[in-house]
């Protein structure tokens, strides 16, 4: 080097090392900025904590809280909570022009039914033993008419049952009840009508200066509330209905406290609770009970699986190709379906690994046929076929990402 660049030489020199200074002190600005920010969500974390104690403490502080109940059901143009749609079985009987059946409501009561019907389609009559005289009268009868749904005739209706109460009058039971038949009926399924209760019980009681709601809700149908039942606490009735999923035997939420019950009524008109510190928080028993929350935290790809409709042409595809097949077996009406539809189907990892793979979703309702061949006696079903159609992996219900995955892998492992 030269007399001449040496001074150019510490210009560079110097420069660097400005440079690599600001650098340094941008990192040690954005680590400060980083730790600073971490203290001060560590810092909110532990005043929300602490208020969330307070809070807790004081509501236990309240001691027991009670409620009397009545019994309710939906008005039009209203909702209530939930119950299950398939309902309770009743076997039919034939018996001169009709079916015969019992609607039993566990061991509280039971109503003697009988459809009457010519022919699928038509108009049915229907009786049901209101007064539970053994006695079915034209006075205990109503006219169903029939709605068609994809080759089968629907017959429902609705009644407000009495049952054995600590009342004389007995206690208002309200149910549903349907009855589905084909032009071409399957005399190997013995015909049977279902039901479910529209019923339930609520009350109100004071929390300090607000009034909230409390639900009581059957599960098993009996006409009696045990530990195996459902409740639920709100500020307003709609809330109150959405949470009463809880069971009897476990606590619901509510503002954040969770209450457990001490005890209640059979009859569902009356709860006694309080409140208690279980450990955690509301948010932390949802984040823990997610059956969604690992889907959901994975990547989405930029488009769903590509399903297709025909189980035939999927199954000469694969024989072209050599590959496997993915069965997807759905209705319109099955919400851990549509789960899937949004939560796996749109997964990344998933939409990745059934890049190799055919894959086909039928509607159980209408690909009957098909349904029968395979044994599908639930919904969501999933199948990994060979190109035969030899079943290589079966699973019934919600499955997470990670499950599909490994269902494909093993089926390959299988089909070698």
């Amino acid at each position: 080097m030269t007399h001449r660049n040496l001074p150019m030489a510490k210009a560079i020199v110097w420069a660097l090392f400005v440079s690599a200074s600001l650098c340094g002190a941008v990192v040690a600005q954005k680590g400060d900025e980083k730790k600073s920010v971490e203290a001060a969500k560590s810092a909110e974390e532990q005043l929300a904590a602490e208020v969330h104690a307070k809070k807790v403490a004081s509501a236990i502080a309240r001691g027991k809280l009670s409620a009397k109940l009545e019994h309710m059901q939906p008005e039009p143009k209203s909702t209530g909570p939930r119950w299950s749609p398939k309902g309770t079985k009743v076997e039919l009987k034939s018996e001169r022009e009709g079916l015969v059946g019992r609607l039993a409501i566990g061991k509280v009561a039971d109503f003697a039914v009988r459809w009457e019907l010519k022919k699928a389609g038509d108009d049915a009559t229907f009786y049901i033993d209101l007064n539970r005289d053994g006695k079915l009268r034209p006075d205990e009868s109503t006219t169903i008419k029939a709605t068609e749904r994809r080759g089968s005739f629907w017959y429902s209706g609705q009644h407000l049952l009495q049952i054995p109460g600590k009342s004389k009058a007995g206690r208002p039971y309200p149910v549903s009840f349907w009855y589905v038949t084909s032009a071409e009926p399957d005399d190997d399924e013995p015909p049977v009508m279902r039901w479910s209760r529209r019923g339930w019980t609520e009350g109100s009681f004071q929390l300090g200066d607000r009034k909230a709601y409390v639900v009581m809700t059957e599960g098993r149908q009996d006409g009696e509330y045990t530990k195996t039942d459902s409740w639920g606490l709100g500020f307003d009735q709609q809330s109150a209905y959405r949470n009463s999923t809880a069971p009897l035997s476990r606590h619901s939420w509510l503002d954040g406290v969770a209450y457990k019950p001490l005890k209640f009524d059979g009859e569902g008109m009356s709860i006694l609770f309080e409140a208690f510190d279980p450990g955690f928080t509301e948010q932390e028993e949802k984040e823990r009970n997610d059956p969604f929350a690992a889907d959901r935290r994975l990547a989405r790809a930029k488009k769903p699986v590509k399903f297709g409709k025909d189980l035939k042409d999927a199954l000469a595809v694969a024989k072209r190709e050599d590959k496997l097949v993915f069965v997807d077996f759905v209705t319109t009406w099955c919400g851990p379906c549509k789960s899937m539809d949004r939560y796996v189907y749109t997964a990344k990892p998933v939409v990745d690994r059934m890049q190799n793979v055919i894959a086909v979703q039928l509607d159980g309702d209408e690909e009957k046929e098909i349904v029968e061949k395979y044994e599908v006696e639930g919904y969501p079903t999933l199948l990994v076929l060979n190109p035969e159609g030899e079943v290589l992996k079966r699973t019934i219900g919600y499955t997470k990402s990670t499950a599909v995955i490994q269902l494909l892998n093993d089926a390959k492992r299988t089909g070698k």
